[in-house]
């Protein structure tokens, strides 16, 4: 069954607190989304703090920042269970030397030891591209990551709308590494959840929607749509 995993966008490390615990209720994991004011227009998710969060969710970093090769030291203070960046954040180095940078900083965070005893003390790497990014881009990373995240909005802002064509990127992905996982974050709701579990992707990350109503009552319909979607796919 598709895994819901809350995506938490804060700039004040108080209320990132706050929503940990609420969150810990209902999830073992959740991805803290970390911008800089440059990838994306904000600056959130208190990476200089993070060391000090209190919670026993498995928490994974979606880094929406430029050169995210010098957000290691940084992400080493903080135990992370998985550390997914762009591939758009290296678009301003030069083709040629593009698949160097990227296969090294995966190289770089491969080095980053792991404190989640599933993931054996290592930490996962996910490579995210924005909806407009054509999947051909990353192929020939697909060996060296754990899993591709597809946005369906621009990053940097909770609450916008869905763009539903990335759904045609899943399989195509899965025809170069079957086994990859695939995420989907951005925009994901209980209106469109149903078809995004329809193609086959592993997880979605859930933002705004949570919050909208009682959390109770949010992953209650975003599992029952989830459900509806497995019982149609088996028939």
């Amino acid at each position: 069954m598709i895994e819901i995993i809350p995506a938490v966008l804060e700039k004040d490390f108080n209320r990132l607190q706050e929503k940990a615990e609420k969150l810990e209720a209902y999830f073992k994991k959740a991805q803290i989304d970390i911008g800089d004011g440059k990838f994306v227009p904000g600056v959130f998710g208190c990476l200089d703090k993070l060391g000090r969060l209190k919670t026993d969710l498995a928490l994974e970093a979606h880094l929406m920042v430029e050169e995210p090769w010098k957000y290691l030291s940084d992400l080493q203070k903080s135990t992370f269970s998985k550390i997914t960046f762009h591939y758009e954040a290296f678009q301003a180095i030069p083709k040629k030397t593009r698949p160097f940078a990227i296969n090294n900083l995966i190289k770089g965070i491969k080095g980053i030891k792991g404190m989640i005893r599933e993931n054996k003390g290592r930490i996962k790497i996910g490579i995210a591209i924005k909806p407009e990014t054509n999947p051909v881009q990353i192929v020939q990373y697909l060996e060296r990551i754990d899993e591709v995240l597809l946005l369906g909005v621009n990053p940097g802002k909770q609450g916008r709308k869905f763009s539903s064509e990335i759904l045609e990127k899943v399989n195509y992905i899965k025809n170069f590494r079957n086994d990859i996982e695939i995420g989907v974050d951005g925009g994901v709701n209980d209106k469109n959840i149903r078809r995004i579990a329809e193609v086959g992707v592993d997880k979605v990350y859930v933002g705004s929607y949570l919050w909208k109503q009682e959390l109770n009552k949010s992953i209650r319909i975003l599992t029952n749509e989830i459900q509806i979607a497995n019982d149609a796919n088996r028939e």
